[in-house]
């Protein structure tokens, strides 16, 4: 399994994350920080985001739904704990599936806090994803994570206006 942009031991907690994109921290906080920006690239690829909220301030809330796919729905959510331009972001995370049948799987809320920090030829990004109970849910995760970090890396990489 290549997961090049995970840090920490796969299943450990926190699970941590790291990427260096050539982009100044403005254009890469913006790109978590911008609804229509973040149903561009978050997620780990397949089925994008069907609908994205996100109101990034201290007590604001985010949302990423999914939508139907075989017979589940996808839905993350949180609220923002601390919010620094450019340079942090603190949410809470929880994942909740929806099953066709009425059955319903919600995880136990956990942390996340991605540093944005400046280098002489872009910016380096660090998260840090805490207090997940499960290792299971720390191996989903951290796949996930890595994903996503590479659909970052492919939007930030596009010629702006490219990447719907």
């Amino acid at each position: 399994m290549n997961l090049p942009f995970l840090k920490s031991p796969l299943g450990d907690e926190p699970v941590v994350v790291e990427g260096h994109f050539n982009v100044p921290p403005e254009r890469v906080f913006r790109a978590w920080t911008d609804g229509k920006e973040v149903k561009a690239w978050f997620g780990p690829g397949g089925n994008g985001a069907h609908v994205v909220t996100v109101d990034a301030r201290i007590g604001g809330r985010w949302r990423i739904d999914y939508g139907d796919n075989n017979g589940q729905r996808d839905v993350l959510e949180g609220k923002y704990l601390e919010v620094v331009a450019d340079s942090r972001l603190v949410f809470s995370w929880i994942h909740e599936r929806r099953f066709d049948d009425g059955h319903v799987e919600t995880t136990a809320p956990s942390q996340v806090t991605v540093t944005f920090a400046a280098t002489p030829d872009g910016t380096f990004v660090r998260l840090v994803h805490e207090r997940i109970v499960k290792k299971a849910g720390r191996l989903g995760v951290a796949e996930g994570w890595n994903g996503t970090f590479t659909r970052l890396e492919e939007y930030l990489s596009a010629p702006i206006g490219s990447v719907a």
